[in-house]
């Protein structure tokens, strides 16, 4: 009996720790089904770590929110082939001896539609001045144009324009001392200029006439008539380089 007696109690002791190991194992088993949906430690860390970082630079959603980029495109575009633009500005130019100005207003029609460009048309009218050594001159003109759009850069925030002009004019010269003469005056010029982007209704337009020949039929208080005509090719001389502020009146989408 004595020599049975231990193999029962180390067979004993076997079981009772196989069972307990069996039991843990469950235990740890059942803990971590229940457990592992609940915590994610990787996720956990890395949203809190970039809350922390966010909140420590100042990130804030409004933040983000303020500095997303739009889609230049999609808002330029409808500024560039707006259907009809109506432009108001005013213009100066200098020559040797004397200073230009001009007001002026111009109403502009999509006429035709290109891959990349547009045609305009446009009438306008333009009140200017000049003021020289010996007289003075003031003239009411009436333009029409036509002119291409074509965008020059990425997002289509700029466009280079470039056509003709034709204008009929009529005013009168005063000179210093005495005397009045009037006259008209038929131009016609090469006309070219840049087109700005500001927002989706409003750009600037800067204009000048390249190449103009101008035909002037004078009426001096003495009586009779005279003609000259002349045909310059001067940048800002003797020409006004005008500025224009330009509203879409009616937007398109290519």
């Amino acid at each position: 009996m004595k020599t049975k007696h231990p193999y029962l109690i180390y067979i004993a002791l076997l079981l009772f720790f196989s069972s307990n190991l069996f039991a843990q194992d469950n235990i740890f088993k059942t803990i971590l089904d229940n457990t592992q949906d609940s915590f994610n430690i990787e996720s956990f860390a890395t949203e809190n770590l970039e809350v922390a970082s966010n909140e420590l630079f100042g990130v804030t959603d409004e933040f983000k929110e303020s500095y997303i980029l739009e889609d230049q495109n999609t808002q330029e575009v409808a500024a560039v082939f707006a259907r009809t633009l109506l432009a108001l500005g005013a213009g100066i130019g200098f020559g040797d001896d004397d200073t230009l100005w001009c007001l002026h207003a111009a109403y502009y029609l999509r006429a035709a539609m290109f891959s990349n460009s547009a045609l305009y048309v446009s009438l306008g009218i333009l009140y200017s001045g000049l003021s020289s050594d010996s007289f003075s001159r003031s003239l009411l003109e009436i333009q029409f144009r036509a002119l291409m759009f074509t965008p020059i850069t990425r997002y289509n925030q700029v466009n280079f324009l470039y056509g003709l002009m034709v204008a009929y004019a009529f005013g009168a010269d005063d000179f210093d001392g005495g005397g009045k003469t009037d006259f008209t005056r038929l131009t016609l010029a090469l006309v070219v200029g840049f087109q700005i982007i500001l927002t989706s209704t409003l750009s600037l337009m800067l204009q000048t006439n390249v190449l103009a020949h101008i035909n002037n039929t004078f009426k001096p208080e003495s009586g009779g008539e005279f003609k000259s005509d002349n045909t310059w090719g001067f940048i800002n001389q003797n020409n006004i380089l005008a500025l224009s502020l330009v509203w879409n009146l009616a937007s398109s989408k290519r």
